[in-house]
C-alpha cells in the first residue's frame, strides 16, 4: 500500500506520549491482517506499534504460525492469500517483538496446567505475559478466553474512536483482552521493559 511509506518518519511520536505494551495472540493478529486489506487503510493496532506507541510482542513460534493460519483464513473471509502473507512478512513482522519462549519458565502454575490440557501450542503466549506483566493479552482465542486471560470486546473503543471511513469490518470472531496483574501473573523479569508504560487496569 503506497499510502503506508509515511509510516517510518512517524517513529519519532512514541516519544510525545507514553509507551504501552501489548501480548499478541495469532488469532487477533491474522484478523488485524484481514481487516487491513479490506479496509484498505493501516489498522489503528498497526498504527500505535508502527508509530511506537505501542510496543507489541509474540511468542517466537507465531513468525511462522501466522502465514499458515492466513492461507486457511484469507480465502474465507474474501481476500488473496498473496495479500494477506506479503501484508505479513513486509509490515506486520517490522513492527512486532518475537519472544523466544524455549528456555523461559511457567509463571502461574495453575494457568499453565489449565491451558497445556487445553491447547499446548498456547503456552508460549502465556510464558511472554509472564516476563513483561502486568500487561495487555490481545486475543480471540477461546482456550485463553476460558481459563481467565482475557475479557470481552476490547475493540470497541479502538474502532468506535477511529473516523467512519477508516473503520475495518469486524472480523467473524470476538476479539478480547485481559488485563494482567502482577498478583494474577507476576512478572518473571521482575521489571518492565525499557520506556515502556505499566498497564493500565
Amino acid at each position: 500500500m503506497q499510502a503506508w511509506r509515511y509510516l517510518p518518519r512517524l517513529g519519532s511520536l512514541a516519544g510525545l506520549s507514553e509507551i504501552f505494551t501489548v501480548v499478541i495472540d495469532t488469532s487477533v493478529i491474522t484478523s488485524d491482517v484481514i481487516a487491513t486489506l479490506k479496509g484498505k487503510l493501516p489498522s489503528p493496532l498497526f498504527l500505535a506499534m508502527k508509530t511506537g506507541l505501542v510496543r507489541g510482542f509474540m511468542a517466537h513460534h507465531t513468525w511462522a504460525e501466522v502465514p499458515r493460519v492466513l492461507a486457511k483464513r484469507a480465502p474465507r473471509e474474501g481476500v488473496d492469500p498473496q495479500a494477506a502473507e506479503g501484508l505479513w512478512w513486509n509490515s506486520y513482522v517490522k513492527a512486532i517483538r518475537f519472544v523466544p519462549t524455549g528456555d523461559l519458565p511457567h509463571g502461574d502454575p495453575e494457568l499453565s496446567r489449565a491451558l497445556a490440557e487445553r491447547d499446548a501450542t498456547d503456552v508460549p503466549t502465556l510464558k511472554v505475559l509472564s516476563l513483561i506483566a502486568p500487561t495487555v493479552l490481545l486475543t480471540a482465542d477461546r482456550d485463553l478466553k476460558d481459563i481467565g486471560l482475557a475479557y470481552e470486546r476490547w475493540r470497541e473503543v479502538p474502532e468506535g474512536s477511529a473516523p467512519q471511513s477508516a473503520r475495518h469490518s469486524e472480523p467473524s470472531d470476538t476479539l478480547s483482552s485481559a488485563c494482567l496483574s502482577s498478583t494474577r501473573l507476576p512478572s518473571l523479569s521482575g521489571h518492565r521493559p525499557s520506556g515502556a508504560s505499566q498497564a493500565r487496569c
